[in-house]
C-alpha cells in the first residue's frame, strides 16, 4: 500500500515536471518568434516611416524646383527645433531645403544637413543660385509675400509695422489651415522660425494623415508620449471633415502660446 502511494506521488511529480517543461518551451518559442513578428510589422510600415521618407526626399534634392529656405533664430536648441520642423514641412510639400544660418559656417550640423547650408548650395546648384539671386533682387514687398514668420513676436518686427494686427500670431494660422504650395506658390519661400512647429501641421487636414502614418510607424522625429498621441487624435477627430476656422486657430494659439 505504501509503495502504491509513493508511485502515485512520483507520477504526479513526473506530470508536473513535464507540464513545467512544456510551459517553458512554449514561452521560449514565443520569445524566439517575437522579433520576427516585430520585424514584419516594421517592414509593413517602412514606407510610411519618417526615416524612409527622409531618405527618399534627401535623394531628390537636386530634382526639386522649389525650395524652403529656413532661417532659424535663437540658441542651438531653437535652431534644431526650427530646422527639424522645416525638414518635415519640406518632405510634406515636395520642396528642397536650404539652411540660412551662420552656424553652418562652423559645421554645427553634421552630414547630410551640413550639405544643405546656404553657402554650399549656392556653390553646388546653379538652379538654386539663379532663383535665389532673383529672389534677393526683387522688391522688399515681394520678398515679404514669400516670407513666413513662425516666431512669437512677428508683429513687433519692423517689416510688419503696417500689418501688426494681421501678424498678431504670425503665420501659424496659415500653416494650420492652407495647402502650403497654394498659399506660397513661388519657387523660393523663406521660413523664419525659432521653435518646433510640426504640431500646427498636425492640425492641417491636408497633411495630418501623412504625419499620422509617420507616427504610426513609431519612427517620428521626436518620440511622442501616449497621452499626447491621444490628444492629437482627439484634436484631429474634430477637424477631419471641416478644417479649423481662423477663430478656432486663434483660440488654440491664445491657450497654448
Amino acid at each position: 500500500m505504501l509503495l502504491l502511494k509513493q508511485s502515485r506521488k512520483n507520477r504526479r511529480r513526473y506530470l508536473y515536471v513535464v507540464l513545467l517543461l512544456l510551459i517553458v518551451l512554449l514561452y521560449s518559442n514565443i520569445s524566439i518568434h517575437a522579433p520576427s513578428v516585430s520585424v514584419t510589422k516594421t517592414n509593413e510600415t517602412k514606407e510610411y516611416s519618417i526615416q524612409a521618407a527622409f531618405k527618399h526626399w534627401l535623394s531628390k534634392q537636386d530634382e526639386y524646383g522649389k525650395y524652403i529656405v529656413i532661417e532659424p533664430h535663437g540658441g542651438f536648441g531653437n535652431v534644431f527645433h526650427a530646422v527639424s520642423s522645416a525638414v518635415v514641412l519640406a518632405i510634406l510639400t515636395n520642396r528642397a531645403i536650404v539652411v540660412d544660418w551662420d552656424g553652418c559656417l562652423f559645421e554645427q550640423f553634421g552630414p547630410p544637413l551640413s550639405d544643405l547650408c546656404l553657402e554650399k548650395v549656392l556653390q553646388s546648384s546653379n538652379t538654386f543660385k539663379k532663383k535665389f539671386k532673383k529672389f534677393n533682387s526683387s522688391r522688399k514687398e515681394l520678398q515679404l509675400q514669400d516670407t513666413i514668420c513662425l516666431q512669437v513676436r512677428c508683429y513687433a518686427s519692423k517689416q510688419y509695422k503696417d500689418q501688426r494686427e494681421k501678424m498678431k500670431f504670425g503665420h501659424y494660422p496659415d500653416i494650420a489651415r492652407y495647402d502650403f504650395n497654394k498659399r506660397w506658390k513661388n519657387d523660393i519661400v523663406y521660413v523664419k522660425a525659432s521653435n518646433y512647429f510640426v504640431g500646427f501641421l498636425f492640425m492641417n487636414t491636408i497633411y495630418s494623415n501623412q504625419l499620422l502614418s509617420f507616427q504610426a510607424a513609431d519612427k517620428f522625429l521626436y518620440p511622442i508620449p501616449a497621452n499626447f498621441r491621444a490628444f492629437i487624435a482627439k484634436l484631429l477627430s474634430d477637424v477631419t471633415i471641416i478644417p479649423p476656422s481662423e477663430p478656432d486657430v486663434i483660440c488654440f494659439l491664445f491657450s497654448k502660446l
